[in-house]
């Protein structure tokens, strides 16, 4: 799963998955606006993000990217509006368009204030994929955790989320 965790280290979203068609969407999404979602970067990244110099820092602060060393955490800003807010949790438009990914449509339950949406792919390799969400009651910030298992390794990832205004 390299090219996997390629993508999830520049990308705090996380997940690479299908996104699903609007009408497959769960009840529960966040809202539109402005988002900042941060995640904590895995020792790996950590190690990655060390060594960027600081042109490829300030490229990923133009788009939207934000990096802590210190608290290990990766921010991403991002807008989330009618056009793409069913690929808010997507992360490998680019690797499906190149047809290096199949996965199948995400299986989502909601319970109260969780999200919970499953998931299986088995391009570039079989790849399980568990992540709850847990919006707040204002559905303006969310928590997550993503569980990702492949023959290979296990990857558990956790962040935050939240509106921070209009886009």
């Amino acid at each position: 799963m390299r090219i996997a965790i390629c993508t999830l280290s520049v990308l705090p979203v996380l997940l690479i998955i299908t996104p699903a068609l609007a009408r497959d969407l769960p009840p529960l999404m966040p809202s539109e606006g402005k988002w900042a979602i941060t995640s904590q970067m895995m020792p790996e990244q950590k190690a990655a993000m060390a060594n960027l110099d600081a042109t490829s820092l300030a490229m990923m602060k133009q788009r939207g990217m934000e990096i802590d060393p210190k608290a290990g955490t990766m921010t991403m800003s991002m807008c989330l509006n009618k056009q793409n807010i069913d690929k808010w949790h997507d992360a490998g438009e680019a690797s499906r368009a190149k047809g290096e990914q199949k996965c199948d449509d995400p299986k989502y339950s909601v319970t109260g204030n969780t999200l919970t949406m499953d998931m299986k792919c088995n391009k570039p390799e079989a790849t399980i994929m568990h992540s709850v969400f847990q919006f707040n009651a204002a559905h303006d910030g969310y928590s997550f955790e993503h569980n990702i298992t492949t023959a290979r390794q296990q990857m558990q990832m956790k962040g935050s989320a939240k509106k921070i205004g209009p886009c």
